[in-house]
């Protein structure tokens, strides 16, 4: 792999891949979150007097931290950087974690539901992997001659 970014078009790209990842791990999460759910019996916010939008909001603050997470290994390819960063990785899903929690105690959750939430707890492999996958795609997009993956029935010429 040549360290050197071979793609004028990187910076929307990596921008877009981000905004994408991060949906998919707003998915991953709402999935996880319902299967825990299902299987436990339970909610992952047990308090009644809490104002509904606590919960979106704590999934937004992490799914924010992993954004900004992408955008900031967006930015280090796009200088030149293709090591895996696994600070970033883990701050993205660490940091989730933490935001999450202290937006829930602030909110006046007990620790069960914030800081010892297995909800919560789950956030951290999900944002970690959506990260990783995020950094594997944009090296991929930056670093490579590559196009992107074709279906059998497309037509090379169509582009």
């Amino acid at each position: 792999m040549d360290p050197s970014p071979r793609r004028d078009d990187s910076a929307g790209y990596c921008f877009v891949a981000a905004g994408m990842v991060a949906i998919l791990a707003t998915a991953l999460t709402i999935a996880a979150w319902g299967f825990v759910s299902l299987f436990t019996t339970s909610t992952p916010i047990e308090t009644e007097e809490i104002p509904f939008f606590i919960g979106p909001t704590m999934v937004i603050s992490a799914i924010s931290i992993a954004f900004s997470c992408m955008m900031r290994i967006g930015f280090e390819l796009r200088d030149g950087s293709a090591a895996f960063p696994w600070l970033l990785t883990l701050a993205s899903g660490i940091g989730g974690y933490l935001a999450a929690s202290l937006i829930g105690l602030f909110a006046g959750l007990p620790p069960a539901d914030s800081i010892q939430s297995i909800f919560l707890l789950m956030l951290i492999p999900i944002n970690w992997l959506c990260v990783s996958a995020y950094w594997a795609i944009t090296v991929r997009h930056i670093y490579t001659d590559r196009n992107r993956p074709r279906w059998r029935w497309e037509d090379p010429d169509d582009e």
